[in-house]
């Protein structure tokens, strides 16, 4: 079994077989339904039972999969990296090569390099939740923007904490 890296592929275990759900194989960050959407280096993903989110590496964005329908929007982000990161709502937010990505329904929480970030799922508001920006590094435990991380890549909740990977 092959899945491509700049697709989203159905697998059903009882049949094995594998089907794009969405992406076109382009490497962009083109909202649409299906194969009309296409991706610039999917990252991580997670669901809340009705969307997929996915972080977008190369693409600086947060993407949302509808799962009915398959509808891929930029949940944020503004498609272009910058370092440090900017907080903001939707689009007007920009990010560093974002890589793990979590929810617990309300908030997604997304990891960059030396910062979590978190984004309210219902306005689309990204803020800086713990760490700092990439010019200060480190292994610090702290509360918020006190923590220090360095080279931040997976992220997931047990519904009360978040668990990082700091490699």
């Amino acid at each position: 079994i092959s899945l491509r890296v700049d697709q989203f592929n159905g697998f059903d275990p009882a049949t094995q077989a594998v089907t794009t759900f969405a992406g076109s194989g382009t490497y962009a960050s083109t909202d649409g339904t299906g194969s009309a959407a296409s991706f610039f280096r999917p990252y991580d993903i997670t669901n809340d039972g009705t969307n997929l989110y996915v972080t977008e590496f190369n693409g600086c964005n947060v993407r949302k999969i509808e799962i009915a329908t398959a509808i891929v929007t930029t949940l944020a982000g503004t498609g272009t990296c910058a370092s440090p990161s900017v907080d903001g709502t939707g689009t007007g937010a920009s990010f560093d090569k974002p890589q793990g990505i979590t929810t617990d329904g309300i908030s997604i929480y997304v990891t960059e390099n030396t910062v979590v970030r978190k984004i309210d799922i219902a306005t689309g508001v990204v803020t800086k939740f713990a760490g700092s920006t990439s010019a200060v590094t480190g292994h610090v435990d702290g509360v918020g923007t006190a923590a220090r991380f360095n080279n931040l890549e997976g992220i997931t909740t047990d519904g009360t904490s978040l668990f990082v990977v700091d490699r």
